[in-house]
């Protein structure tokens, strides 16, 4: 079940919701719960009435201000604005923060709501079992995921097949993600494990004799 974190306003006596250090230990809390959330959070909302100093930071932290929803309050204007984590919630935005500083470019492989594949600008059509692998793999990045977890959660808790039958399907999407099927790691003994970037494992080389 995902939850939503609603930041209603952060005020200090002296000087409202101007930087202070009321406001930085405010933040620091807020930052706690993002962590305690996880990875269940999906949104963060707040109201900020100084969009003109927090806009520009706002943004580049990904939050994106609801356009017509300002309100008047006693002559003062009200923004709200909402950061979406994502279906990979904080680990997912703490990723993508790193490889936008990094200048990495990220990878998005999954048209959730088409329920497609977008591999090299060309989408291909996924069957319903082909989408929910894929999707509860990349919800779930960087963790290794059990068989009988994709089992219970993509199929239905009262199945009582095989589990070849997940290994089927992870063919067939490795197939069609081509030169990006690395995406879809094998993790012996368990199931499988989905990265954005994955590890290029270097060859081990004998030794100098």
């Amino acid at each position: 079940m995902e939850q939503v974190l609603f930041c209603r306003r952060w005020l200090s006596l002296e000087g409202g919701e101007a930087p202070s250090d009321v406001q930085a230990a405010i933040w620091l809390d807020l930052k706690r719960s993002y962590m305690e959330l996880r990875p269940r959070l999906r949104r963060v909302y707040l109201t900020v009435q100084d969009l003109a100093s927090y806009g520009p930071v706002a943004s580049r932290l990904g939050f994106q201000v609801l356009e017509d929803q300002s309100v008047q309050l006693d002559g003062a204007t009200y923004h709200s604005a909402v950061l979406d984590f994502g279906p990979a919630s904080v680990d997912g935005w703490l990723a993508s923060l790193a490889a936008a500083e990094l200048g990495i470019e990220q990878l998005s492989l999954l048209d959730s709501d088409a329920r497609e594949l977008v591999v090299d600008g060309a989408r291909m059509a996924l069957t319903p079992l082909e989408f929910g692998v894929i999707r509860y793999l990349s919800t779930h990045e960087g963790k290794a995921v059990s068989r009988t977890d994709l089992l219970r959660h993509v199929w239905d808790t009262h199945y009582c097949g095989g589990s070849n039958v997940v290994d089927t399907v992870v063919r067939s999407l490795r197939r069609k993600l081509g030169r990006h099927a690395r995406h879809i790691e094998t993790v012996t003994g368990v199931g499988y494990r989905f990265r954005s970037h994955p590890v290029n494992v270097q060859p081990t080389l004998p030794a100098a004799s």
